[in-house]
Formats: C-alpha cells, sequence, structure tokens
C-alpha cells in the first residue's frame, strides 16, 4: 500500500469480525490517516505487514476471547514498536499491560450493535449514526484523539475495575432486548397466525418513548407498570402452559426489576 506524503497516522485494523468490517466505515479524516488491514485469513504474517506498513496505531478488532492469546503470541511484534499506540476494542477490558509493563494496549469500545444486516449495507447506514457512536475508554488511558486520530465520534471514559460491569449491562441489554421481540414475533407467527408486521409500530413507539424521556422517568406502560398483580399472575400462568417458561421468567424478573422492593410480591409457584 502506497502511502500518502501527508497522512501523519498510519493505523493497522487487525481482525475480520464486525468491528473490523465497520471501522474504514468512520470519518476519519484519509488526507491524515492511512488504513491497512490485517487478519488471519491472509497469507502474509502479522509480524510481516507490520513491518512493512510500519503503523503508528494498531486497533485490534477482535473477539474478547481471543484478545489474550493473541497478545500473548504476538508479544515480540509489539514488543519492537515502542511509539505505536496499541488500541483494543474489546468491551470488558480495560487497559492491558504486558508483564514488564513495556506494553499498554488501551480500550475504546464501539457502544454500538453491528447486526449483519447493517454490515451487508454500510452505505444505508446514516453517517450521522456512525459519527455519533460513542466510544467507552479508560479513564486513565488515552483520549480517543490519541487513540483513534481525526474521528469526530464522541468518547466518555469509566474505570478500569468497572469494565466488566459495564460490558453486563451492555449484553443484557442488546440480548434482553433482541431475543424478547424475535420471540414475540414468532409467536405471533406461528402460534396466533398474525403477521410480524404488526409489532411494529408497537417496537417504533416504545423505542421513541424511551429516546424522549426525561433522566429517572419511566415510560413504563401495561400490569407491570400499573402493579396489576391478577392480571401479572395470568399472563404468567398462560405464558407457562403454552411452554413459554423462559419467557415467564423474563416477565417475573421485569415485575423485581419495576418493583424492587416486592411491595407487591408475586406467588411462589404458579
Amino acid at each position: 500500500m502506497a502511502l500518502s506524503p501527508l497522512a501523519s497516522t498510519r493505523l493497522l485494523i487487525v481482525g475480520n469480525g464486525r468491528v473490523a468490517q465497520m471501522l474504514p466505515h468512520l470519518s476519519f479524516d484519509h488526507s491524515q490517516v492511512v488504513i491497512g488491514h490485517w487478519h488471519r485469513g491472509m497469507h502474509e504474517p502479522f509480524a510481516q505487514c507490520v513491518a512493512s506498513f510500519q503503523p503508528t496505531h494498531i486497533a485490534l478488532a477482535i473477539s474478547d476471547h481471543a484478545l489474550e492469546s493473541f497478545l500473548h503470541e504476538h508479544y515480540q511484534v509489539f514488543a519492537v514498536q515502542p511509539h505505536c499506540t496499541l488500541v483494543h476494542f474489546a468491551g470488558r477490558f480495560g487497559r492491558i499491560f504486558s508483564d514488564d509493563l513495556t506494553i499498554t494496549i488501551y480500550p475504546a469500545h464501539p457502544l454500538m450493535s453491528f447486526a449483519d444486516i447493517m454490515l451487508q449495507q454500510p452505505h444505508s447506514v446514516e453517517l450521522v449514526h456512525w459519527n455519533t457512536m460513542p466510544f467507552v475508554l479508560s479513564n486513565e488511558g488515552k483520549s480517543l484523539h490519541e487513540l483513534l486520530p481525526t474521528l469526530p465520534n464522541p468518547s466518555f471514559a469509566i474505570p478500569d475495575e468497572m469494565r466488566t460491569y459495564y460490558h453486563a449491562l451492555c449484553t443484557a441489554l442488546v440480548s434482553i432486548t433482541v431475543l424478547t421481540w424475535e420471540t414475540a414475533e414468532a409467536r405471533c407467527t406461528d402460534i396466533l397466525n398474525l403477521p410480524a408486521t404488526i409489532l411494529h409500530p408497537y417496537r417504533e413507539q416504545i423505542m421513541k418513548n424511551l429516546s424522549q424521556r426525561q433522566k429517572h422517568e419511566s415510560v413504563l406502560t401495561g400490569a407491570i407498570a400499573r402493579k396489576d398483580k391478577s392480571t401479572i399472575v395470568e399472563h404468567l400462568q398462560t405464558l407457562q402452559r403454552n411452554g413459554d417458561a423462559a419467557l415467564a421468567e423474563l416477565y417475573k424478573a421485569a415485575f423485581h426489576i419495576a418493583d424492587p422492593s416486592h411491595t407487591l410480591p408475586l406467588p411462589t409457584s404458579l
């Protein structure tokens, strides 16, 4: 790859997953940033790629579980890059140090859900959405400008020791939201013989209510919001009778989140 004489940053993206595919679509100033790419499917060894590209920044866009083993495997490559800024995108890790503290990898977690459908048509995603995607950094680490130069995205920092808690919140939010809606749509079509699209206006209004609510204000509606115990118990019973015990447990958990003091306790057996 020919390097631009004007580029002051040479960013090497490592990985071939969703985050690695997303990064080139962000609003880097390409007069200042040249982007290279490496992943295990390429014939060129990683060390050779680093030697030829001479990155000023290496962005490790690989999965959480593979990150530590990758760092161990290529420790010598990183050790000879004393002036290279290393950044990772794993949600549950903060700053990562080598045993002798000569290598530090800084976190910059993109707070976004990268579904395949989004990455298959990246140009259909409005630029403002890419540009407003926040990055969550370490509060004792480098700034976003230092880690990913020229990006306009907002960034926030948290303590490294709170990283796992932050990641758990993110994972719970996306998993519960997506799986609940996908399950509800499946039940509408398979059991009630209704089109899945019947839920779309309902979902859109819920999301709109959430986006417009004030801090500490709840936009919860329905039986749980009303604390209608008899209706809630009836709902739990019919969910279980129809083979949706897991969904019933989610429903019960939602009730306890809404009423953490248990002022309206549910029966232990339904």
